[in-house]
């Protein structure tokens, strides 16, 4: 698992499905991006802040502007399909270009999406810090294990507390969950290639090579 010190001047590259995580109630996008920038630096994740969105953006982010730090994916509000491909493509971009940063994930519950999970697992496993903010009723338990810090979701858009950060004396606490890595597949066993997964759109074969 990745040490805590090596990651609080890089950079975070987040990637929001603004359609699973919607805005908080009373707040605009401009409010919203804003606290998860605050919320980040007070977990003393204090590097650079990228962002991208994904979804029905043109009802959500009112008052923000596409540029170097705000990525914006215009995909049709009930297309979870295409959304969690987008979110596939822009991770291997960023990654293929960006060295051992701060990955965060704003998403609804990824249990089914067995490839996107596996994904991560796998970044997490070449030296990338992941970082997950999720509403109560749809927490990825699978993801645990890989997860370093979890906040919940609105919370994370309101700029609170992470509920949990490996290692801290307060947060990192027992309770967490921690379920059993995935048990490995003999070779010889029918499967399906996960980077065959259409969800993809990209041969993240690729980023393993």
């Amino acid at each position: 698992m990745n040490s805590y010190d090596d990651y609080t001047g890089a950079k975070t590259c987040v990637f929001w499905d603004i359609e699973d995580c919607p805005l908080p109630d009373g707040l605009n996008a401009v409010d919203a991006t804003n606290n998860i920038r605050n919320a980040l630096k007070s977990a003393c994740f204090k590097g650079e802040v990228s962002i991208i969105a994904f979804g029905d953006i043109k009802k959500y982010l009112v008052g923000l502007k596409s540029n170097k730090e705000i990525k914006f994916n215009q995909i049709p509000q009930g297309d979870l399909r295409a959304r969690r491909g987008a979110i596939c493509d822009s991770l291997l971009s960023w990654v293929m270009n960006n060295d051992r940063t701060n990955l965060m994930i704003i998403i609804g519950d990824i249990t089914e999406n067995i490839s996107l999970r596996m994904f991560l697992h796998g970044l997490v496993e070449k030296g990338f810090n992941l970082l997950i903010s999720q509403s109560p009723s749809n927490r990825s338990i699978p993801m645990h294990h890989s997860v370093f810090t979890e906040w919940l979701w609105p919370d994370l858009g309101l700029g609170k507390d992470p509920i949990f950060k490996r290692g801290d004396p307060v947060l990192g606490n027992g309770d967490y969950v921690y379920p059993p890595p995935p048990a490995k597949v003999p070779k010889n066993a029918n499967t399906v290639d996960v980077t065959d997964d259409p969800d993809f759109g990209t041969d993240i074969s690729l980023l393993f090579q």
